[in-house]
């Protein structure tokens, strides 16, 4: 009961061609030429209306007889058609291969891989790309410009790193902002950056050496000795000096929480008041102010220890 077509059957149907080149064995043509309209081959288990079925559709969409071809598998319908709306697979006129939908578009679900080397992937309500590396460390993605590697994203040990081939940089707006090598993370533009803010304060800093501040004559002006006011502001500033705990820490710690040693910005605001000067003036006073999530504006006063210290020095 086998149908063989140039050839003896081996299967139900079975049509064999040596022609040379891609001229193909099978050919479904559908006549009724018109957008929209297709040539398709349908698969099914069963005659049976409820059993899954699948199917390859060429879809005409240009006036010029290009298309998109169609590939849909495991349809479950309430008919014995499978239509190129069920596709699973899509490559398109244009090259583009769409899975999951039947036109490019990236802010429907599904993912794309385009004729000009562009992939994207869309998901709703879940992650888009998921990349997992078996057995060992090393690199998850490389990233090459005209072929030579500039830098990757991998694991190591159980962490995730990022690996610059040269000098690495961060960008913020289009602009590099933070730049790394072998041996230093600085910023990409001299004294414009800070690091934390107000709102977000880092907590502790681990270093060797202290910092090291610009102290350099070149870069400075109005240089002049204390006038006998902010003398004898450094002078109360001395005897202002508090042990204390931070609320934060008892809160977290209890009774354990421990002891710092400081001046209160309040108190050296009020001694700079007392002698007739604006402590906004002096750069070892800081007052910040900002608006919080509720719309209420909030305050926090600070001191730069290193400016401090040496004002209260000039009074000994």
């Amino acid at each position: 009961g086998n149908v063989g077509i140039n050839c003896t059957p081996v299967k139900k149907l079975q049509v064999t061609d040596g022609v040379s080149g891609d001229a193909g064995n099978l050919l479904l043509v559908n006549t009724n030429d018109t957008n929209g309209d297709t040539a398709s081959l349908q698969f099914s288990m069963t005659d049976s209306d409820s059993f899954n079925k699948a199917g390859i559709f060429f879809e005409r969409t240009t006036t010029q007889g290009r298309g998109s071809l169609h590939l849909a598998n495991n349809i479950e319908n309430n008919s014995n058609n499978v239509t190129k709306n069920d596709a699973r697979l899509t490559i398109d006129s244009s090259g583009t291969v769409l899975v999951g939908k039947t036109a490019s578009n990236i802010a429907s679900v599904g993912a794309e891989l385009l004729g000009g080397g562009v992939i994207s992937a869309t998901r709703d309500g879940g992650r888009p790309l998921l990349v997992n590396r078996l057995t060992s460390d090393g690199d998850m993605l490389e990233f090459r410009k005209d072929g030579t590697t500039v830098g990757s994203i991998g694991v190591a040990s159980g962490n995730i790193y990022l690996d610059s081939a040269s000098t690495g940089r961060l960008y913020s707006a289009g602009t590099a902002r933070l730049l790394w090598d072998d041996i230093r993370l600085y910023p990409s533009a001299d004294d414009s950056y800070d690091l934390g803010l107000v709102t977000f304060r880092f907590d502790d800093v681990y270093a060797t050496n202290g910092t090291i501040q610009t102290s350099d004559r070149n870069e400075k002006q109005d240089i002049e000795e204390l006038n006998d006011a902010e003398l004898r502001v450094a002078q109360q500033a001395k005897t202002l000096l508090r042990k204390y705990r931070w609320k934060s820490s008892v809160e977290k710690k209890g009774d354990d929480a421990r002891i710092h040693f400081g001046i209160i910005a309040q108190d050296l605001e009020q001694a700079f008041t007392d002698e007739g000067l604006d402590a906004g003036r002096y750069g070892m006073f800081i007052k910040s102010t900002w608006t919080n999530e509720d719309g209420e504006e909030q305050t926090r006063l600070g001191v730069r220890y290193n400016q401090l210290l040496a004002f209260i020095i000039s009074s000994i």
